[in-house]
């Protein structure tokens, strides 16, 4: 959307359409209907008045994985891991792909990065944790 010549209402719709979108995507991909939810999160992504556009893309991975896309999830992470995110639950997603395909090295350093991202005492610290001592402890 070209911001030229709108007024700010209309920015503020338009802000407002994306979160909807994307909310919207979240409540379908949470209820079992990933594949429903994915034109939801493409609309949302291609706003560019999407606030927070990491999360949304996290949760566009995570509704295409549930939808029986690995690869385009494994796509979509690898774009968010490239930019060099900074949100544990974005790594901690990828070493749980990582697993689902049996490379337990990569999962393994996901796991570590998000471990190394989380607050301590946090819900993605303790998960992080739990999953690196599961690779550790073997099969």
């Amino acid at each position: 959307h070209d911001a030229r010549g709108l007024t700010i209402r209309q920015r503020h719709i338009i802000a407002l359409y994306a979160l909807y979108q994307r909310q919207y995507g979240d409540f379908l991909s949470n209820s079992g209907r990933a594949g429903e939810s994915l034109p939801r999160f493409r609309r949302a992504l291609s706003n560019d008045r999407l606030a927070d556009r990491e999360g949304a893309s996290n949760n566009y991975a995570l509704a295409l994985e549930k939808a029986g896309m690995a690869v385009e999830a494994l796509k979509v992470n690898a774009r968010l891991l490239s930019a060099g995110t900074g949100r544990p639950e974005i790594y901690l997603n990828a070493g749980n792909q990582m697993m689902k395909m049996g490379d337990r090295g990569q999962a393994a350093g996901m796991f570590r990065k998000a471990f190394s991202l989380a607050p301590a005492g946090s819900a993605y610290s303790a998960y992080a944790g739990d999953r690196l001592r599961r690779l550790e402890s073997g099969p």
